[in-house]
């Protein structure tokens, strides 16, 4: 329950309204929420409705206000409204049309919604279309609940539903009555457009919703909360009887098209749906002849040639394909619109003659058909039965179906040609007239028999057919591609708009799953949608984290690299459907190890067989995964036994995923079947390990006094477990070198986990190499000349790609960062006229010092400890006009890492210098230290090793200007060099 109940204002306007005013503000009375205001707005009533409201206000001053425009005036429902917005009070602000009711739990459940739904800034659900109020036997059976038209419970970010929704789109509407909505988008629209007076008003709330679906995310909830009355007197009604529905729809959609240039709105889905929408009337004569050139289509399609596509789908496709629809409507006289008949004989046998016809010009209207046998007037009767199928195509009210049943006497066992047409007119329904030949009593008696006698026999023939047809190949070019045989999807929005999507029901059924996870403290992508479907009162803190600034939004990182979110953080991360937007995934996936809790889970989802590319993620999109990718991946950084990866999928749901098609037309059996060979959505479980390392009984402390295994190595193994694989290789080396030994084969921790966690016994025997190489070096004859050029501060500055750029920049004293310097940086440390700061570190710093104080040597610049992959832990951003990396990033653990952290610690328009060997690492057969290897490709920078390779010109052509060359050596092979100017 809510501590504090936020005000809501109902605003309710009435114009002449006596007769159902006092119900809806009792409704209002009725509310199981109480914190409310209700603003009644009269818009010039000239009925007893202004007494009854003024009744209300005397009597209950604290509760109810009684506004009216001055004079008394009549100015509108948009007027009126935003006379309501200006007065109002409240957080909140809900609609109630005086004509109209809500359910009592309607404030309480909307206002729950709009307080936990943080993003959402107008909530809307389910309306009952409420005919049983005249209190007619004929009207109970009329009410209904129209079908959404796609997945309700949603948040729909805009312009979303501005192309779902009536009436660009075919789902259906909310009425003014369903709608609560936050005070500030009333601000941020501007309220309802005034506009829109007389007839117009018809239109007032689509102008309103259209508004708020271009700029404000709505939740649609599946929950009904608002009766619609259906009556006589309601705008619609009085808009529709006078023929004038058209010529207030055209105006609205002018209007939009105006608004949304306004708006400078670039989206194309929307102005193909706008268009769509204005063509019949903006093309009349096309609209007319288009559903007879969709009936001669198939002989058009060979006589027209190649020009058959600019012809044909040149018209847009107003009418299904069996349908005929004559709009004879001139758009010079939209007042008079002409009937525009639609209507279709679906059939006639011995039982019955059924059909549909309606007037899309006079929508609720039922018309009169005349039913012919042999030409001879068999009956008229009224298309007024309600079809399902009729409403939700958009047809009126759906009242427009008849059902007649055959009259005996044309039971005579001969044929009778069976016609229906609009009555008093020629308009005939499609596909009339039709044959029947109903047959004697008898002998409909002796046909029943024999179908009885037959049936167990065809039931058996069924299920033999069906057994084989499981694995039935039909011959080549007998396969029935249907619906399918196109080369464009039948949905490019994932199946939104017919309902679930495929990947999204296998993303729910894995959260339901393991809904025990989501608790504690939780973070989530994007938003926290599941958070609070799946975790619900087990969650104690929800954070979401995104790239920008949003609502919503309580962590602003990118995920590969973050070092401003605290380690051991999360309980619980739900990382849905983002990693194939990451190019850098095992940062990425390092990350989130890192700053989950010891105990925590990862649930993460990955696309499998997916579309690529869509208006909102489609030039970020980067990787598809399979299930073999998704184990290895994650089990570079967890535990093999901690990480559980399960695919779903089959040729079925991949080709309808990649279609658009929406779950509900799959069956629960055809999506839960999996073959490994067409994974849809990969899962992944991965749990990091609770820190209990204990102590080896073998280990004598006395031999090894630098470390007490007990407390510390438990703090210890738990930092390790964070940093990047090799150097979890050099602390062991440089602290407590014969712990190595102890933990990786006499205590309980298993070997391959280990050999994992440290990455390659052979990288940590190259640590051991290269410090025993550097202490046999330094003490060698050659080594001693070295020492004393390095000891000496008049050292010159050494590398020519770093003395080029120094020309290029004016300062007088120059910051330089040498990174993977070695036990003392070989840069140099003068150069005539400048001031060279120099900076130098190295992750085997504490090792190298170490045999520099043995070796008596002390430099003028110490190297100090850090790894590359750390930098901006240690530097800030543009601290340094220079970084320097000198044969040291193939011995890296993440050089790409390394090179971006390079650049950002750089100043603008200052310079990141590569200098390293070529392909080393593949010349020495990646021996030791040896990971990386560098070379240049077709002007191309690229960095790779055995199993990936990364070209970074191009990966930092949006931030950095990117040069390569070789420079030849005497006793080496080539080096190659790249030079990196920030932009």
């Amino acid at each position: 329950m809510m501590k504090h109940k936020p005000l809501v204002s109902v605003i309710t306007i009435f114009l002449n309204a006596e007769r159902f005013i006092q119900e809806a503000i009792e409704s209002v009375f009725a509310q199981t929420y109480n914190t409310w205001e209700l603003l009644l707005i009269d818009d010039g009533s000239t009925d007893r409705s202004t007494d009854i409201a003024l009744q209300y206000a005397n009597n209950y001053p604290e509760k109810v206000r009684y506004l009216e425009h001055d004079g008394h005036k009549n100015r509108g429902m948009s007027a009126s409204r935003n006379l309501g917005f200006r007065n109002s009070k409240g957080k909140y602000v809900a609609l109630l049309d005086a004509d109209d009711v809500w359910l009592p739990h309607k404030l309480e459940q909307q206002v729950d919604i709009l307080e936990s739904q943080i993003e959402a800034g107008m909530v809307y659900g389910a309306t009952f279309y409420w005919y049983s109020w005249s209190g007619k036997p004929e009207d109970f059976t009329r009410d209904y609940v129209p079908e959404f038209g796609f997945k309700p419970n949603t948040l729909f970010k805009p312009p979303r539903l501005l192309t779902l929704a009536y009436p660009l789109g075919k789902a259906y509407a909310p009425c003014p009555s369903d709608l609560i909505f936050c005070r500030d988008v009333i601000d941020q629209i501007g309220g309802f457009e005034e506009s829109f007076q007389g007839i117009y008003q018809l239109y007032e709330d689509q102008a309103f919703l259209a508004k708020v679906y271009l700029k404000i995310p709505v939740y649609v909830s599946s929950e009904c909360w608002a009766k619609y009355r259906l009556h006589p007197d309601s705008c619609v009604s009085v808009v529709t009887k006078a023929g004038r529905y058209h010529k207030v729809r055209f105006y609205f959609l002018n209007w939009l098209e105006k608004y949304l240039s306004k708006q400078g709105v670039k989206d194309a889905m929307i102005w193909k749906a706008l268009q769509h929408s204005l063509w019949s009337y903006r093309h009349p004569i096309l609209s007319r002849l288009y559903p007879i050139l969709q009936r001669l289509h198939p002989f058009m399609y060979h006589l027209l040639g190649h020009n058959r596509l600019h012809i044909i789908h040149g018209l847009k496709r107003k009418t299904a394909v069996n349908t005929s629809k004559i709009q004879v409507f001139s758009m010079n006289n939209l007042t008079g619109l002409q009937p525009a008949y639609e209507g279709y004989h679906d059939g006639a046998n011995c039982n019955m003659i059924s059909g549909w016809v309606w007037d899309s010009n006079n929508a609720d209207i039922p018309i009169k058909v005349d039913i012919l046998a042999d030409n001879v007037l068999v009956d008229t009767i009224a298309a007024e039965e309600f079809r399902k199928d009729l409403f939700n195509a958009g047809k009126g009210n759906g009242h427009h179906a008849f059902n007649y049943s055959t009259p005996n006497w044309l039971k005579d066992g001969r044929s009778h040609t069976i016609l229906i047409k609009v009555a008093g007119t020629d308009f005939n329904l499609n596909s009339t007239p039709k044959q029947i030949k109903c047959e004697f009593q008898i002998i409909s008696d002796i046909r029943r028999l024999k179908a009885k006698l037959r049936s167990p026999v065809l039931k058996m023939r069924a299920i033999l057919t069906k057994w084989i047809d499981k694995e039935y190949c039909p011959p080549v070019g007998q396969v029935r591609f249907g619906n399918l045989r196109r080369v464009t999807p039948i949905s490019r929005v994932w199946g939104t708009d017919r309902g679930c999507p495929v990947d999204r029901y296998y993303i729910e059924n894995f959260l339901a799953c393991h809904a025990d996870d989501i608790k504690g403290r939780v973070l989530e992508i994007g938003n926290n949608h599941y958070t609070r479907q799946f975790g619900r009162n087990r969650v104690t803190q929800s954070d979401v984290l995104n790239l920008l600034e949003e609502p919503g939004t309580t962590i602003v990182a990118d995920i590969t690299n973050a070092p401003h979110i605290p380690s051991n953080t999360f309980n619980c991360i739900i990382f849905t459907q983002t990693l194939q937007l990451i190019y850098d995934v095992r940062a990425a996936i390092q990350t989130l190890y890192r700053i989950l809790k010891p105990g925590g889970v990862l649930l993460a989802t990955l696309s499998g067989i997916s579309p690529t590319y869509d208006r909102d993620w489609g030039e970020y999109w980067c990787w598809n995964f399979t299930g073999l990718t998704s184990r290895r991946l994650f089990e570079e950084v967890f535990a093999a036994a901690d990480v559980s990866v399960e695919a779903y999928g089959n040729v079925l749901t991949a080709i309808s995923f990649l279609h658009g098609l929406a779950a509900e037309e799959l069956s629960k059996k055809e999506l839960d079947y999996r073959d490994p060979g067409y994974d849809v959505s990969i899962t992944v479980r991965a749990v990091k390990p609770k820190v209990n390392v204990q102590a080896s009984p073998q280990y004598d402390s006395k031999r090894y006094p630098m470390v007490n295994l007990v407390k510390p190595m438990q703090d210890t193994f738990e930092i390790l477990r964070h940093a990047p694989g090799h150097h979890k290789v050099l602390w062991l080396e440089t602290h407590c070198k014969a712990i190595w030994y102890k933990l990786s084969r006499k205590t309980t921790l298993q070997k391959k986990s280990w050999h994992r966690f440290l990455h390659k016994e052979m990288w940590f025997r190259g640590v051991l190499n290269e410090i025993k190489w550097w202490e046999e070096w330094l003490v060698s004859e050659e080594g001693r000349k070295w020492i004393k050029n390095v000891q000496d501060p008049q050292w010159l500055l050494q590398v020519q790609a770093i003395i080029d750029r120094l020309h290029l920049i004016s300062d007088k004293s120059i910051s330089i960062l040498d990174v993977g310097a070695g036990p003392v940086t070989q840069l140099g440390y003068k150069y005539p006229g400048r001031v060279l700061k120099i900076t130098a570190i190295d992750p085997l710093a504490t090792a190298y010092n170490r045999i520099l104080k043995k070796a008596n040597i002390i430099p003028p610049v110490p190297t100090s400890f850090c790894h590359g992959e750390d930098l901006l832990k240690k530097f800030e951003p543009e601290s340094f006009d220079i970084a320097f990396a000198n044969n040291s990033l193939d011995h890296s653990y993440d050089p790409v890492l390394i090179i971006k952290n390079m650049l950002t610690v750089v100043k603008r328009s200052r310079y990141v210098v590569l200098r390293h060997y070529r392909n080393e690492a593949l010349t020495t057969n990646y021996v030791g230290l040896h990971q990386w290897n560098f070379d240049i490709k077709e002007n191309n920078f690229i960095i790779y090793d055995k199993s990936s390779i990364h070209n970074i010109t191009h990966l930092l052509s949006q931030e950095a200007n990117v040069e390569c060359y070789y420079e030849n050596t005497i006793n080496y092979s080539d080096l190659v060099v790249c030079v990196i100017q920030k932009i």
